[in-house]
């Protein structure tokens, strides 16, 4: 039920599997952060946010 993550600072953690690692965006990227949505079309706060990496232009 658990998943080892890391960093790019070299830390590893264990945390629920229902959650996704974070990742490290390359240095001409930026972090997004996307809200996930239910069927109702309304915000599903117990959820986990789904984090990208996108250009920084």
């Amino acid at each position: 039920w658990e998943h080892k993550c890391s960093d790019q600072w070299g830390y590893s953690w264990c945390q629920e599997k229902t959650m996704a690692c974070p990742i490290t965006c390359a240095d001409d990227e930026q972090d997004c952060w996307i809200t996930p949505y239910g069927a109702d079309g309304f915000p599903d706060w117990s959820a986990s946010y789904n984090q990208t990496c996108h250009p920084i232009d």
